[in-house]
């Protein structure tokens, strides 16, 4: 058993990954204007859209916690955020990705609205407050985004925000360690007038269609260690568990 806890051990020293997805199950979009106050979680679509009328304005909240996905000694690597479309559009446009980084992320799938959603900048349907720091953008030409297609935001600042969630390292945006291990995503789209719609955790009529966040949970290696250390440990930890 000991021989066994020491591979372990060795083999931490010297570094790993391993990939892995995770399915977010909590999301909901929320709409401005007449419907300021109105809770879409139970929809199976999440929609973006801006417009020069209130009434018209939508973005997406999406959920992640971090709390049990890395290991000891673990942290994020190459995390990337993806989305089903749900119906095709003809109009092209820019998506922004926003963290939530103030620690005032709270909010629930069954009662969260255009009004009081975290850090939404209610007078916009592009814009957010300060605390919510823009992550990635994602560019999508005229007639370029089709149904059924899963479209990635992808951004080393993706990485670092779940990082921060995860509390594995420095904090990145002047307010501290993140007060708990939830990591809040909001999309809004600079498209005026045009509705961009994904499939919700609750949809079920596109196949697995739950925003998902891909990423490698990466042990760091020693500076001093590399690919001849693992290969020795490798061949210690053999040579002592065949004894």
């Amino acid at each position: 058993m000991k021989r066994v806890a020491w591979c372990m051990f060795a083999l931490l020293l010297v570094g790993g990954s391993f990939a892995d997805v995770v399915k977010i199950s909590k999301d909901a979009y929320v709409r401005g204007g007449i419907n300021a106050d109105t809770n879409y979680g139970a929809v199976d679509q999440l929609w973006v859209r801006d417009s020069a009328s209130a009434d018209n304005r939508l973005k997406t909240y999406l959920e992640m916690d971090v709390g049990s996905v890395l290991g000891v000694g673990e942290q994020f690597s190459g995390v990337t955020v993806g989305l089903k479309s749900v119906l095709s559009q003809t109009s092209g446009t820019t998506f922004s990705l926003y963290g939530i980084v103030d620690n005032s992320d709270a909010w629930t799938e069954t009662t969260v609205t255009w009004n009081n959603a975290p850090r939404n900048n209610t007078t916009s349907g592009s814009a957010m407050l300060a605390g919510a720091s823009l992550l990635a953008t994602l560019n999508v030409s005229a007639g370029a985004f089709i149904s059924g297609v899963v479209y990635t935001f992808a951004d080393d600042r993706i990485t670092e925000y779940l990082n921060w969630t995860a509390g594995v390292v420095a904090d990145p945006y002047g307010n501290g360690v993140s007060a708990d291990t939830k990591a809040t995503f909001v999309i809004v789209s600079s498209a005026a007038e045009q509705v961009f719609r994904f499939a919700s955790a609750e949809n079920i009529s596109y196949g697995a269609p739950e925003p998902i966040v891909e990423y490698t949970a990466v042990i760091p290696e020693p500076a001093t260690l590399g690919l001849v250390g693992l290969a020795t440990a490798a061949l210690f930890c053999t040579r002592r568990l065949a004894m």
